[in-house]
């Protein structure tokens, strides 16, 4: 009886989710329907993707952490792999392939790619339209500002903004933050 009970309740609340337009996983993953999902993507618990994101490992594999959330709009191709607890604003681009266009008289098309995988950390938050590109590693605790390119690696808990994306503070009190030490003086 209460085996029976229980499940009249997931179905009613998977039934309550679709209406929303999500749908909700046995492990309270909340992916909307909207949303492309490819193969080899894996996504914790208490992670939420919204309508018109996608997720394409294109051959490799998306790995995303617990009670993360994956805004409107957010694209992740390739290779990667994501922290618990990450915030990407409307609009993220996370790209871990780049085409290859060293001969002129071949089209761009037809030179192939270069992938390398794009590590991001726990507690990332980036603002609305950043872009990520390949082979980078995003440390814990940083802060990427909205419409920013990284093109390098970010160490752990710094904040970057720009184009391309470069540090310009650091998260904790005044800079006190153990990992804060590490990166010496913050360009002003």
């Amino acid at each position: 009886m209460y085996v029976r009970l229980e499940l009249a309740i997931k179905t009613a609340l998977r039934l309550l989710w679709y209406l929303r337009g999500y749908l909700l996983f046995h492990r309270l993953v909340a992916v909307a329907l909207s949303a492309g999902v490819g193969r080899n993507v894996r996504v914790g618990s208490g992670t939420q993707v919204l309508p018109r994101a996608g997720l394409w490992p294109q051959g490799k594999s998306i790995r995303i952490g617990r009670s993360s959330y994956i805004n409107r709009g957010c694209w992740l191709g390739g290779e990667i792999e994501m922290g618990d607890h990450c915030l990407l604003g409307p609009g993220v681009k996370i790209i871990a392939h780049q085409h290859v266009f060293d001969d002129p008289h071949r089209p761009v098309l037809d030179q192939g790619s270069l992938h390398e995988a794009i590590r991001i950390g726990t507690d990332v938050y980036m603002g609305a339209n950043v872009t990520v590109l390949k082979g980078v590693t995003i440390g814990d605790g940083a802060v990427i500002g909205a419409g920013a390119v990284v093109t390098r690696h970010v160490p752990p808990f710094a904040i970057v903004a720009g184009v391309p994306a470069r540090v310009i503070g650091v998260r904790g009190r005044g800079g006190e933050h153990p990992a804060a030490r590490a990166l010496g003086p913050v360009d002003a």
